[in-house]
């Protein structure tokens, strides 16, 4: 019997010296605060006494696609508690994470293999409305937009497509109204018939040295486009090919030009400034075609460009 009073006694002295440490008395789990601005951190407990923590450290900032951690410590018994930080996520511009450098493509757009690679043949499954065009299909280059792949499409609102892709085809991007710049790519060769017709939201494009020719009616209508230069590499500038572009006040054409064609400018009727980047003599031996009245009769500078 006094024995069994003595093993009662003993374990009743173990338990009470295992709730004693850090204090008098038992904690509670520590409670993660809410705020990454808290300079110190309080634990309530059962009794007299708290941990106090101090300052948040980071231990492993965030990522893009990975948590980061950070731990605090009492202040008293440097006990540690930790917390995750949530992963920061992809910031895409251009096809390309800023922060990480990670490349973005739309998935499921619809492809047709040419003898030469991939073309772009529609907008597929894809629920982009900034399309970014990959420069790899399966393991073959993706080297041009086939005709009609994005016709109609009015909800796009911006397309990035990679060097390599040679030609954009007849009514890629027919009323694609939604669009508004157009950086277009090195390595682009010909733009097609109606390529982008219709695209009235669009107020700039970029033409890459290199493109040889735009072809009919390749910017139709675009009543916003402002200004335009064409390298020196086009030979081509065909018929209607900035028809009716109402608020083209300026255009940089390129001393390569040999032709450009049937009322190629009719209806551009805000043009004010032609900067050619030949000379005089080589603008008299263009052969202008008739109904381009608003860019022979617009001021020409030469030189220039």
């Amino acid at each position: 019997m006094k024995m069994k009073k003595t093993l009662y006694f003993l374990l009743s002295v173990l338990i009470c010296l295992s709730m004693a440490a850090c204090g008098k008395t038992a904690v509670s789990a520590p409670e993660t605060p809410s705020s990454l601005e808290s300079e110190t951190v309080t634990e309530t407990t059962i009794g007299e006494h708290e941990h106090i923590y101090g300052a948040w450290e980071t231990s492993r900032a965030p990522e893009c696609e990975f948590l980061g951690k950070r731990q605090a410590y009492c202040t008293v018994c440097g006990k540690k508690i930790s917390a995750y930080l949530p992963a920061l996520g992809h910031d895409f511009e251009n096809g390309f994470c800023t922060r990480c450098g990670k490349a973005y493509f739309s998935q499921n757009l619809r492809y047709v293999y040419k003898y030469d690679g991939y073309a772009v043949s529609g907008r597929g499954e894809t629920e982009d409305l900034e399309i970014v065009i990959p420069s790899f299909f399966v393991t073959f280059q993706v080297t041009s937009i086939r005709c009609d792949a994005f016709y109609g499409a009015a909800d796009l609102t911006a397309v990035h497509m990679p060097e390599g892709i040679e030609e954009i085809g007849a009514y890629a991007f027919y009323k694609c109204r939604g669009l508004k710049n157009m950086d277009l790519p090195a390595g682009l060769q010909y733009i097609d018939d109606g390529a982008f017709f219709g695209c009235t939201g669009l107020e700039s494009v970029t033409f890459p040295e290199g493109l040889f020719s735009i072809d009919v009616e390749a910017f139709g209508e675009c009543f916003r486009l402002q200004n335009a230069a064409i390298p020196d590499s086009v030979e081509f500038i065909l018929e209607g090919a900035f028809f009716n572009c109402i608020s083209l006040e300026k255009i940089t054409i390129g001393k390569g030009v040999k032709t450009i064609g049937k009322g190629a400018f009719e209806g551009c009727d805000g043009l004010v400034d032609v900067y050619y980047t030949g000379t005089e003599e080589d603008w008299a031996k263009i052969k202008i075609a008739e109904g381009n009245e608003f860019l022979t009769e617009a001021k020409i500078h030469f030189g220039e460009g």
